[in-house]
């Protein structure tokens, strides 16, 4: 299902009903779908990425790091997730089996412009 262009919201969404996962990988990669990148500039990822910090990704789904780590794992086995990690910066997050996010991407466009970091408030 790989294609030039990014899927919507609800296609992934579809995709993810029919797909056999665990709660946590559902959670975690509704999660991700939501905020993808299709203009280049969403939350410093570029175009066909989501942009993430773990606590960030914590704080939207309500699950644990060891469970979100699992989670992930089981996203790159049934969807090609990949992860570029960025130190003290957001990991950028694509689904690779279902879309190519760097066939629409020149080849020297810096894959994670910076961006001011952005002030986070805890709830209690």
């Amino acid at each position: 299902m790989t294609t030039s262009a990014i899927p919507h919201s609800g296609d992934f969404m579809r995709l993810f009903a029919r797909t056999p996962m665990t709660g946590a990988a559902l959670r975690t990669a509704n999660a991700l779908a939501g905020y993808i990148s299709y203009d280049g500039v969403f939350r410093g990822a570029p175009r066909g990425f989501a942009a993430f910090t773990m606590k960030e990704l914590q704080i939207v789904t309500a699950l644990s790091e060891r469970a979100i780590r699992a989670a992930l794992d089981e996203l790159a086995r049934l969807f090609g997730l990949t992860i570029q990690r960025r130190h003290h910066d957001r990991h950028l997050f694509t689904f690779s089996k279902v879309y190519d996010a760097t066939a629409d991407m020149p080849a020297s466009a810096d894959p994670a412009p910076m961006e001011p970091p952005s002030p986070h408030r805890k709830t209690v």
